[in-house]
């Protein structure tokens, strides 16, 4: 039995090193490395979840699912 949802992938997400994390005022390592992705995708394909490959968007689709004041403030930062 497969997962029914789609797994989202795009190798750029290798690329996300935050350099640590801060919980509660108290900065650590952090946990949101590309290896957690990795492992992720692994436990979900082995799962036999489809993998697709990430499509860019625009502003537009994003703006239907969030709050455009949100869009326009990753935007800024």
């Amino acid at each position: 039995m497969s997962l029914p949802v789609p797994v989202v992938w795009s190798e750029d997400c290798l690329r996300h090193e935050p350099g640590g994390e801060v919980w509660l005022g108290v900065r650590d390592e952090g946990t949101e490395v590309p290896a957690r992705a990795l492992v992720l995708r692994e436990a979900l394909t082995a799962a036999v979840a489809p993998v697709v490959p990430a499509v860019r968007h625009g502003d537009e689709i994003l703006r239907t699912v969030h709050d455009p004041e949100l869009i326009d403030h990753l935007a800024r930062i």
